[in-house]
């Protein structure tokens, strides 16, 4: 096995699209998530970034991983990564912080240790409980060694992002459903450091819910109170509906209000911009208004060849608070990208907060 351009496209191409069961959605991803990183994020962030975090809740911590194309090489992100990793370790000392990278073709964890005023890679005592990197190395190898994908993807839609960004990619990949898919890693889009202010930054294409919103008016909105809230809807049996609408506004007096602006934010999301609020992190969310294309989008919907937006972009950008919140909205699981069918709910964000 080796990372060579060619290896690395096509690991890619199979990494999130192994077999035709598979949801091709990911992989189309990866091409917004390109587009953000490389053409937006330079214009709404005022100073250095990093970008290939992601995190695992740990009991009452995070442990923080991000992976590395070339573990030797000078990187930019790298003065931007101390701040931040300092800046989090004032917030919690117990947080852990790892990178993730390809050495001589073998995949390698190793945890950022603070020594005399130094920060230096260790490795890890405790690395089979942090994450499982033999599945990682595992999956690597059966990608490496699969013919051409029947259905190629990266030489297509990435052909303009660097070895070097599509290796880190690969890993990140790698790290997120195999490392670490038992613990339902998160990411982080891109973090800022303005001085000693830590931003979090969220980037998301989506429209604004159609049919408005349960509306929470007397209490804020929260994961928690929404997580009680779905547990007594699907306690009730009740299919997503006018039954199931009729039980939240009869039951739990929550009224619909299908003429509201508003967004949907995954719990998921909540949760993080939570932590934000907790500890004095700025919690940037940019929306690319996708109003203009089809309401499922493949990806030649969204972009050309060339990786322009096919109608353009509308990009909506606001500092998350505890009152952007106004109520909650359902989806069904096999419509959203979910693991499950089972009935899913979101958050919703005022629409008047994105300017």
């Amino acid at each position: 096995m080796d990372f060579s351009s060619t290896a690395v496209d096509k690991m890619l191409d199979y990494v999130d699209f192994a077999d035709t069961k598979s949801n091709p959605k990911r992989r189309d991803a990866y091409v917004t998530e390109w587009y953000f990183e490389n053409k937006i994020l330079p214009k709404i962030a005022t100073c250095q970034t990093t970008t290939g975090w992601c995190y695992v809740e740990s009991k009452s911590t995070r442990h923080w991983f991000k992976c590395l194309s070339d573990i030797y090489s000078k990187d930019s992100q790298r003065p931007t990564d101390k701040a931040f990793i300092e800046a989090l370790k004032l917030i919690d000392k117990q947080q852990r912080f790892f990178i993730f990278y390809e050495d001589k073709s073998d995949l390698c964890l190793r945890e950022i240790m603070q020594a005399n005023n130094e920060w230096v890679l260790q490795s890890i005592n405790d690395g089979n409980e942090i994450a499982d990197i033999y599945s990682a190395i595992n999956k690597a190898k059966e990608f490496f060694e699969k013919p051409a994908h029947w259905q190629p993807f990266v030489s297509k839609w990435l052909k303009e992002a660097t070895p070097e960004y599509k290796k880190g990619l690969l890993l990140q990949r790698l790290l997120m459903n195999f490392a670490l898919g038992k613990k339902y890693p998160l990411d982080v889009d891109a973090i800022e450091m303005q001085g000693k202010q830590v931003v979090f930054h969220e980037f998301k294409r989506k429209t604004k819910c159609p049919d408005g919103c349960f509306a929470i008016d007397s209490r804020q909105v929260n994961k928690k109170l929404i997580l009680q809230i779905l547990r007594s809807c699907r306690e009730s049996n009740l299919p997503l509906g006018g039954k199931l609408f009729d039980f939240v506004e009869s039951k739990l007096g929550y009224k619909r209000d299908t003429s509201v602006r508003c967004y949907g934010l995954d719990l998921s999301h909540t949760s993080n911009f939570e932590f934000c609020d907790r500890h004095g992190i700025l919690y940037k969310h940019t929306i690319w208004d996708s109003s203009d294309y089809p309401d499922s989008p493949k990806i030649n919907d969204l972009f050309s060849g060339d990786l322009k937006p096919v109608n353009g972009i509308k990009l909506k950008t606001a500092i998350i608070n505890p009152d952007s919140f106004m109520g909650f909205i359902f989806t069904e699981g096999k419509k959203s990208g979910s693991f499950h069918d089972k009935l899913r709910i979101q958050a919703t964000l005022k629409a008047s907060i994105f300017k």
